[in-house]
């Protein structure tokens, strides 16, 4: 199975570059998920501001994978929530 590439912000186009000094600027890190999301800028800053109205902190979902029969594989999102 193939793999996407990361972004290398030092050689990314110059419209990344920005995006990235403003989630930077905003106190966010660039994580290795985020660098791949950022061959589509648009798709990067949808995700953004999705996960900013979620009333947790992203790190909260967690992904298993559940048989499904001949299905092959499906993945489940759950949500931990500490109290």
């Amino acid at each position: 199975m193939g793999r996407i590439s990361m972004i290398d912000p030092q050689t990314a186009p110059e419209n990344v570059q920005e995006v990235i000094r403003r989630h930077l600027a905003g106190g966010h890190q660039l994580t290795n998920e985020k660098r791949t999301l950022l061959h589509n800028v648009n798709a990067f800053l949808a995700i953004e501001e999705a996960s900013s109205r979620f009333p947790y902190p992203m790190s909260a979902l967690s992904a298993r994978r559940i048989s499904a029969g001949s299905c092959g594989r499906n993945i489940i999102w759950t949500l931990r929530i500490s109290s």
